[in-house]
């Protein structure tokens, strides 16, 4: 995967929980960096044979300290890290 010039954005819930805890910001950040490389966290096996068949269209799932997750989705226009009850 790795694509430079990537449009990566945060759904409102995300962000406003990078401001609440700092340590999350860094687990948004390197959740992302693992996505960007093929690394989808923890999908199911279907899922993940689909993020290798169309990276473009790829969808990844990342727990922060066993109590938050949060999903990292790429469609046309970028990608798009959310918690689950904003998609």
């Amino acid at each position: 995967m790795g694509r430079t010039g990537e449009n990566i954005t945060c759904s409102e819930g995300v962000l406003e929980e990078m401001q609440i805890l700092p340590d999350f910001r860094d687990f948004v950040t390197k959740s992302v960096m693992r996505y960007m490389v093929g690394d989808w966290g923890e999908v199911d096996p279907e899922d993940a044979e689909h993020n290798r068949k169309n990276p473009r269209a790829a969808i990844g799932a990342y727990t922060y300290n066993g109590e938050i997750r949060i999903y990292i989705k790429s469609e046309f226009l970028g990608t798009t890290v959310f918690f689950p009850d904003e998609y």
